[in-house]
């Protein structure tokens, strides 16, 4: 028998069944639809979200890469 065959059934004999998951029975809302209030308001278009709120004095902030990777930049000015 391969390692990997030894493995898989090793770890599907500690694995728990799904069918008998205690987590999932004791827990109501798991796999269970639930209303959304805002659902018909996103799927029409006219929910705002949070991006689309004027924020008065927000800034903007941008990476910027230097030019040369290691070194020490002259100026143009001091080769004479």
């Amino acid at each position: 028998m391969s390692i990997m065959r030894r493995v898989i059934e090793r770890v599907a004999q500690v694995l728990p069944d799904r069918q008998h998951d205690e987590l999932a029975s004791a827990r109501q809302y798991l796999r269970q639809p639930v209303d959304r209030l805002d659902g018909i308001d996103k799927v029409t278009g006219q929910a705002r979200f949070s991006a689309e709120y004027p924020v008065h004095g927000l800034l903007h902030g941008v990476i910027a890469f230097s030019t040369i990777a290691k070194g020490i930049r002259k100026n143009s000015s001091s080769q004479t």
